[in-house]
């Protein structure tokens, strides 16, 4: 089995079935991150290669780049990072993506907003997803503190995609796109 990785969105080279059955494995809250047809988002494809043991038939090239501790250190403005939050910053940048696990409290909206700042800069948009919606809305507000206003939260109906950064989450984007919305976003 292949997966054709896109900048937001990956499809899986499977069949209905096949799709039915990754998307059981992937299921979030009784919605799944797999559409019938195959697609998923692109920040999810390690995890789906790694758990199926999946060829990867094509990459996007995102910029990347290998900045030093120093760099990363520079990107966060609101706070002073700690070195594991550089770290995770730096290997994001230098991998195109990446998936930060971390404890509550230990600062991963700050290392997105790190990253963000990076791939601002160089002229690309950000899309941020968590899995609730009050920590969209804080994530929200966190990226105006960190300097970075130009902010969208889509909920329901209203789209609200048209900025530099988009913080929704997963179920919001999974029956947004159902519906045929947020086609700005990709």
């Amino acid at each position: 089995m292949k997966i054709t990785v896109g900048k937001v969105h990956a499809q899986l080279d499977v069949d209905y079935y096949e799709a039915r059955e990754i998307a059981e494995r992937l299921q979030v809250e009784d919605r799944s991150l797999v559409s019938d047809d195959g697609y998923v988002l692109s920040g999810l494809v390690p995890i789906i290669a790694r758990m199926l043991d999946l060829e990867i038939d094509q990459e996007y090239d995102a910029p990347t780049e290998v900045i030093s501790m120093e760099q990363a250190a520079s990107l966060f403005t609101s706070v002073v990072p700690y070195d594991y939050q550089c770290i995770g910053a730096r290997k994001m940048i230098a991998g195109g993506r990446g998936l930060l696990e971390l404890p509550t409290g230990a600062g991963k909206t700050e290392v997105a907003i790190a990253v963000s700042k990076y791939y601002l800069s160089k002229g690309l948009r950000v899309l941020f997803v968590s899995g609730a919606k009050f920590l969209t809305d804080q994530s929200a507000v966190r990226y105006a503190e960190g300097g970075i206003e130009d902010v969208g939260v889509p909920h329901g109906d209203r789209q609200d995609t048209d900025h530099q950064v988009v913080c929704a989450t997963m179920q919001s984007l999974y029956a947004g796109l159902k519906r045929g919305l947020y086609g700005d976003l990709f």
